[in-house]
């Protein structure tokens, strides 16, 4: 393990200019892509992004025929409002926004501010539809989201979830983006950003149905919570609603040190943000180890090492 260690610090430390630029990558057709901060302006571009990847990970535009930014209003927005710091986009090289990360540091105080910031605003726009007596089963999926900007708990999760990873994030791709590399650059600098204000732990929720998507939590070390209670309603880790019938967690360990703090940051390049988050998963998962006794997830943490000594063999740095 330390031999890796050495080899891989020789082989990124050269390799770095005194201002890298921002992640870089081409898409399956040859497309320049860059991740960057968000801002206000990509509003209706995150928008667009959440319709057509809301159903489950696949277009969702039939299914808004009438309000087609109701599902963005939900997920996505309110991020680029309430905690702008962390929310990151893939941008191609014509200026279109193809993939966004957001995450918000503290579930429980960014539900506060959703309930009493945010939310009052769609809610003076979208009656409740619940209010009229109309049966749910004749809601339209504009009306179904409508009754999620009414609910007094949006924007919570699960205690047994929230304890354990006490920070959350969304993140959705088009097609033109995945298969880039960059899905996996923008959950770095998402989780850099995280750790450097000092989260233990992030969460996601997703629809269990979407397959690819699982695949690549699961290759970043996202895992179902391991600790619920027994009067929580999610025992195997799932939950209800338009944002999905299942969490995963990612437990940060320790702060990253040395040849990793050098480089894990906003302006590394794209290939050794990936290899060096490879290794800090590695080292938490070691260090976490040693100290605690916990094992972090030995299929995880095996697969992270194999691609490890894949990168570096290929010379990925």
């Amino acid at each position: 393990f330390t031999a890796r260690i050495s080899h891989l610090r020789s082989r990124c430390l050269p390799q770095l200019p005194e201002r890298a630029q921002p992640p870089i990558a081409r898409s399956s057709t040859g497309v320049t892509m860059r991740v960057r901060g968000a801002t206000l302006g990509d509003r209706d571009a995150v928008c667009k992004i959440c319709l057509e990847t809301g159903d489950a990970g696949d277009d969702a535009t039939a299914d808004y025929p009438v309000d087609p930014q109701a599902l963005g209003k939900r997920w996505a927005v309110p991020y680029l409002e309430l905690e702008p710091e962390f929310a990151f986009v893939i941008e191609d090289e014509g200026g279109a926004v193809c993939g966004y990360a957001f995450g918000a540091l503290d579930t429980a105080k960014f539900a506060a501010r959703l309930q009493a910031e945010y939310l009052p605003k769609l809610r003076a726009a979208h009656a409740d539809p619940a209010a009229s007596g109309a049966p749910e089963s004749e809601w339209t999926s504009e009306q179904k989201l409508y009754h999620e900007y009414h609910d007094a708990s949006a924007g919570a999760a699960p205690p047994a979830v929230a304890d354990e990873y006490p920070s959350h994030l969304h993140i959705d791709l088009l097609a033109p983006a995945r298969g880039s590399g960059l899905g996996r650059a923008l959950m770095c600098r998402l989780f850099a950003a995280l750790r450097r204000a000092g989260s233990r732990g992030v969460h996601l929720q997703m629809h269990a149905s979407n397959a690819r998507a699982a695949r690549f939590y699961r290759r970043l070390g996202l895992q179902p919570p391991q600790r619920v209670a027994a009067s929580e309603p999610l025992d195997d880790g799932r939950a209800a609603g338009s944002g999905g019938d299942l969490y995963l967690g990612l437990r940060f360990v320790g702060e990253p040190r040395g040849v990793a703090a050098a480089v894990l940051s906003d302006d590394a390049p794209t290939g050794t943000v990936e290899l060096l988050s490879i290794f800090t998963a590695i080292w938490d998962w070691r260090a976490s180890s040693e100290r605690t006794g916990e094992s972090y997830d030995e299929v995880a943490a095996a697969a992270a090492r194999g691609l490890l000594d894949r990168r570096l063999a290929a010379g990925a740095a």
